[in-house]
Parts: C-alpha cells; structure tokens; sequence
C-alpha cells in the first residue's frame, strides 16, 4: 500500500485540469495565432505588452489583440479556419474578439505590406487614411504608398467594396473585383477621398 499511494496520487495530479491563466475566454471565442518570422515585434492584449520572439514559437490568444511589427519584421497572424494575414513591418494591426459567426475586423494604423487571404467568412478591414475594406473569401495585398495612402490589390475571390469612412462626405461603396491588372488596384489615398 505504500507504494501504490504515491503512484496513485502522481497518476491523479497529471490528471487533474490546469486552471486556466487569466480570464477564461467566451464559449465560441476563435483562437488567433501570431508567429513572428523575422525581426521585433509586441502583443498587446488585456494583460499587457509581451514582446514576440522568433525562438519561442507562435503565441496563442482569444479575444480581442493589438500587435506592432517593427521595420524589417514579418509576421503571421492566423485565426483558425477563418484566414490569415502575412505582414511586414513597420505595421500596426488590431483585432476585434472573434466567434463563428462573426466577421473578421481589423484595424490597420500604419502598414507597410499585408497579404491577407479569408477562407470562410467575411472581413472588415480599416486602413490608414479613412478608408474601410469590405471583403469575402479570397486574396488581397496592401501596400503602403510613398504619397501616403495604401494600393490595393484584389487577386482572386469575391468582389470588394472599398468606401471611405473619413468624416460627414462618406462616399458610396466602391465594387473592386478581382481579375485584370486595372480593375483589381485602387490606390486608396487621401488624395482619393470623395469630396
């Protein structure tokens, strides 16, 4: 009996749940993944700042992130099943807690280059300058401008609306599909504002 007590008690602590660290996230909520491939990069969440390093692996989260990749970094974010999107830095990218059945919504303050590509599902992406992105599945790139403002470029999936959201002009929905070289760019600058 001696020595079955401590097998058993062994046996019962590896079976016994961890609790989980922080706050327990919404039933449904949609894992994110960030993995820094080269560079400098921070995770901003509700329990702070975390600074990413490339040797310790992707970092899991739920709920809603903020991440800044610094010049000359890149990055992956992925949310599982929905999409991904590729960055290089300098970039400032948020998200908004994500379920099911939720668009994806992010919010980009500054960008160098993006390549986003949904799966399943829709997405709303701000960029600098005002403007929104309304997306389906498919491909996209954003790169920023050396005039300001960011190019768009629609490889392939459902069409876009591109509008900007940048005071009481708000302008109609743009339709940008995907296919030949000029009907799937638009420069969204503030030059290009409606006015």
């Amino acid at each position: 009996m001696r020595r079955l007590l401590p097998t058993l008690l062994v046996g019962l602590a590896l079976a016994w749940p961890l609790a989980p660290h922080g706050p327990a996230a919404p039933e449904g909520a949609l894992l994110t993944r960030i993995e820094l491939e080269r560079g400098r990069a921070l995770f901003v969440d509700d329990t702070g700042v975390v600074p990413l390093e490339r040797h310790a692996g992707p970092r899991s989260h739920t709920g809603p992130g903020h991440f800044e990749l610094a010049p000359g970094s890149t990055a992956v974010v992925r949310w599982a099943g929905r999409g991904s999107v590729r960055v290089e830095g300098p970039t400032s990218l948020s998200w908004d807690e994500l379920t099911a059945e939720d668009e994806l919504r992010l919010r980009f303050g500054t960008v160098a280059e993006a390549d986003l590509e949904l799966r399943r599902g829709g997405a709303r992406v701000d960029l600098p300058g005002a403007w929104r992105l309304e997306l389906g599945p498919g491909a996209v790139n954003l790169r920023s401008l050396p005039v300001g403002g960011v190019e768009f470029v629609h490889h392939a999936g459902v069409a876009a609306r591109a509008s900007w959201i940048g005071g009481p002009g708000v302008s109609a929905p743009r339709w940008i599909g995907p296919g030949s070289a000029h009907a799937s760019r638009a420069r969204l600058s503030p030059a290009a504002r409606p006015t």
